[in-house]
């Protein structure tokens, strides 16, 4: 009924009013579909915006988050090391005490030599074959390795030996042992080797050790 009575009026309307009609209807209609359609455009493109600009957010926090962390990481790492270090050196610090009250209870090299003859001087049974002084050895290194001395100049504690060589009876060199041992001053044993020559003479081989952070050898 509506769209009759508005057919019959626009019947009634001339040429002018028709074309007016027409226009208004259309931009009606253009209106329409703008609101319609680019709106519903511009909600979704704005949405779409807010969960880039979340995400853009997100991805800062996180960039913030991992660089808090690893500056805290570096932090804890360099106290945990300063911590150690200091450790080492009260560490290092110690051993340098212990090591110098070890080392002022060894016979100083160059006077070893005299020593031994001194102490040979009660034992006149005994018969000295030789004596004679041995390549000082860094502390930490075999006697047959290559480099003696030289090999790292960094070290500073050194082995100094003696080798001293008798003849006599079994009793005779169980004497002059106990004398050395008991003598006060202190050697390394590293070697003592024996052998029967003719009943009852024998020969023994003793080879003395001390310890010093000299390298140089003062001696036989």
């Amino acid at each position: 009924m509506l769209l009759e009575n508005l057919l019959c009026r626009y019947e009634t309307l001339n040429m002018r009013e028709r074309v007016l009609v027409g226009i208004t209807v259309c931009a009606v209609t253009w209106f329409g579909w703008q609101v319609l359609v680019f709106d519903g455009m511009n909600t979704e493109i704005s949405g779409l915006q807010a969960q880039i600009d979340n995400i853009t957010e997100n991805i800062s926090t996180e960039i913030s988050e991992q660089k808090s962390l690893e500056k805290a990481r570096h932090q804890l790492d360099f106290g945990r090391l300063q911590g150690e270090r200091v450790a080492l050196l009260a560490n290092n610090e110690k051993l340098r005490v212990r090591l110098d009250s070890a080392m002022g209870q060894f016979i100083e090299p160059g006077r070893m030599p005299s020593v031994l003859k001194k102490l040979l001087g009660s034992h006149d049974r005994l018969k000295l074959i030789h004596l004679v002084s041995l390549p000082a050895i860094s502390v930490g290194e075999g006697e047959g390795e290559k480099g003696g001395l030289d090999s790292d100049k960094n070290r500073s504690l050194y082995r100094h030996a003696v080798r001293l060589e008798l003849e006599g009876e079994y009793f005779d060199f169980l004497g002059y042992i106990n004398d050395l041992e008991a003598s006060g001053w202190h050697f390394i044993w590293r070697e003592l080797q024996y052998s029967v020559i003719d009943h009852p003479i024998a020969r023994a081989t003793l080879t003395l050790e001390t310890l010093s952070d000299d390298r140089n050898w003062v001696g036989v």
